[in-house]
């Protein structure tokens, strides 16, 4: 509504748990634009968030994982309430290049999140390949966590090596 010339077709996808007069009001909202789409469920909706030229997502876990998979610029809007996660999650993607994060107040303001969908967009996809840490492909930091990595640089977990298993826990 606030920058009608961004270059982009919009598909919005309603969540689960939005009530049916809010819905009611994103549908006849969308409706007066003519460029955005509403829906309130797709089964495949990995497929338009892999073809899509930027996605902004309050930054649950499974969309999370799905952003980088797919390798698309996105936005996070992340919830407080009721608890932080998202925000926990979308800070340190931020921090890390993954994302573009605004805070829930920056997010419902129409100009600023106009600004963050154009520069995101312009700033291109988001860094998985190129960012390193624990769990994105660190290799000898996160074999330090998580267990100790032999001279071929292949990980292995202590346990492997012959240490008893953790108190309750069976070896495998």
């Amino acid at each position: 509504e606030h920058d009608p010339a961004i270059p982009h077709p919009v598909v919005l996808v309603l969540g689960p748990f939005m009530t049916a007069a809010r819905q009611r009001e994103f549908h006849n909202r969308a409706d007066a634009l003519g460029r955005v789409r509403v829906l309130t469920f797709d089964s495949h909706l990995e497929l338009m968030m892999a073809n899509a030229a930027g996605i902004v997502a309050m930054g649950g876990y499974n969309t999370f994982c799905e952003i980088l998979s797919f390798d698309r610029p996105a936005l996070l809007i992340p919830r407080v309430a009721p608890r932080r996660e998202q925000l926990l999650r979308a800070t340190r993607a931020s921090e890390l290049g993954l994302t573009q994060m605004l805070d829930i107040d920056s997010g419902n303001d129409p100009a600023v999140m106009a600004r963050a969908l154009r520069a995101r967009l312009a700033a291109g996809r988001c860094a998985p390949r190129r960012a390193r840490g624990p769990g994105l492909g660190a290799t000898g930091r996160g074999t330090r966590i998580h267990g100790a990595a032999d001279p071929a640089g292949r990980s292995r977990h202590p346990r492997d090596a012959g240490d008893p298993a953790p108190p309750g826990a069976e070896r495998t």
